[in-house]
């Protein structure tokens, strides 16, 4: 039984358990000269048994030394083209290797003058030393750091400083445009909570036609109205018919770009009826055109009110 699984095995001429090439190595070495012979161990493909020819074959279609590298850094270029955040690579003195198209862009200079640069000359100030720092910490425990840090007047970026063969890379994304959105929604969430602690005042947004837009809780306060009966409402008839005409002279004033208005006006609550307010309107301008305008309100009789 045992004779006849060996000649099946033989006669495969493709795995081979490694049991059966320690008891007939001879057979299988001169058929690995015909073709590979996967030596399995438990079962599994662990080894391959090939020829001398066939071994220089698979060297010779990889190349040299030089020339593996040479592919894997273009391939590593194609990669790096695609990145639109900084890239710089180091060797262990810090010194600049290659960038990417994005660095060269963003220090505006050709690769090949950077390259040999040390890298906190290319960050001047508190920037460069702060980089130079984490690379040396990094060189030095082989862990990489991130940090937040601004490389621009007024810009942000996400840096990392990684290990990479030969030395380091520096990695940096802006996100300058995330950082302002933060601090903007950041500087709403104040706004409101001001305006939540006070009577008499009110702000909205008027679209171009002329209708209330982004109706805020301190409008529907104000007014005594919910904001489902203002949604889509003509600003301008909110006020008493003295004050309609003069109202709207002064939205159209806004959105022909002649700058804001301030005036005296007439508002027409539920509850209190007439009420004289300060009116206030600016434009609120995107790409140089007038996307909408832009009110608050102050109630006259705010001083008498109580706060909230």
């Amino acid at each position: 039984m045992a004779s006849t699984r060996r000649k099946q095995s033989l006669a495969s001429g493709q795995m081979v358990p490694a049991t059966e090439i320690v008891r007939h190595f001879s057979v299988w070495q001169d058929r690995s000269n015909e073709q590979p012979v996967t030596i399995l161990h438990h079962g599994r493909p662990r080894s391959i048994l090939l020829s001398l020819e066939r071994y220089g074959e698979l060297l010779a279609a990889q190349g040299s030394q030089d020339e593996r590298e040479a592919r894997l850094r273009a391939q590593l270029d194609i990669v790096l083209a695609t990145i639109p955040g900084l890239f710089i690579q180091f060797d262990q003195d810090q010194n600049v290797v290659r960038i990417n198209g994005a660095a060269a862009a963003f220090f505006q200079r050709n690769p090949a003058d950077i390259a040999g640069l040390a890298l906190h000359e290319l960050f001047p100030g508190e920037a460069g030393r702060r980089i130079a720092s984490s690379a040396k910490k990094m060189l030095g425990s082989g862990l990489g750091g991130s940090m937040t840090i601004a490389l621009t007047a007024g810009g942000h970026h996400q840096a990392e400083i990684v290990p990479f063969p030969g030395g380091g890379a520096f990695f940096a994304t802006n996100i300058t445009s995330t950082t302002e959105t933060e601090e903007l929604n950041a500087r709403r969430q104040a706004q409101e909570q001001l305006l939540s602690m006070m009577r008499g005042c009110a702000v909205g947004e008027i679209d171009i036609e002329g209708r209330l837009i982004q109706i805020h809780s301190s409008l529907t306060r104000l007014l005594r109205l919910r904001a489902v009966d203002l949604a889509g409402a003509a600003f301008c008839g909110l006020f008493q018919e003295d004050s309609r005409r003069r109202c709207e002279l002064h939205v159209s004033h806004v959105l022909a770009g002649k700058g804001p208005v301030c005036c005296r006006a007439d508002i027409v609550t539920r509850d209190r009826g007439a009420v004289s307010i300060r009116l206030f309107l600016a434009p609120m301008q995107m790409h140089d055109k007038i996307k909408s305008v832009l009110f608050s309100i102050l109630d006259d009789s705010m001083g008498a009110l109580p706060m909230r």
